[in-house]
């Protein structure tokens, strides 16, 4: 019972907070892609933990909070492992921005490593 109302909650907080965030993850990414080495230097990824995680919704609502973000120019969550791979502009966002996030904050958001990204 308490891992329904933990889902129920963090979906209800994705209703309120995400509105607000006004993400741009596919501005990003054309940035990214098209940008200087100075922004390629500034790109990193970093893992996640979310144990507070219990079904595939938990899954999909972290994903959409983390790619809500303004300087995440992607991410991709997997409930099998309850961890998160985040890929995003540390001149934009910080990798501690990125675990205080309300919806990530319900699921217990922990960094467990960051690194340069080398795609």
């Amino acid at each position: 019972m308490k891992q329904i109302i933990s889902c129920f909650f963090t979906v209800w907080i994705i209703f309120l907070v995400l509105p607000v965030s006004g993400g741009t993850a596919q501005h990003d990414a054309a940035d990214a892609k098209s940008g200087t080495s100075e922004l390629s230097e500034s790109v990193r990824i970093a893992e996640i933990s979310l144990p507070g995680m219990f079904c595939r919704a938990c899954a999909g609502n972290a994903e959409i909070a983390f790619r809500g973000m303004d300087g995440v120019i992607d991410a991709t969550v997997d409930i099998e492992t309850k961890k998160g791979m985040v890929i995003y502009e540390s001149v934009v966002i910080s990798k501690e921005q990125l675990i205080q996030n309300p919806v990530i904050q319900a699921y217990d958001g922990k960094i467990l490593s960051d690194r340069e990204y080398n795609p």
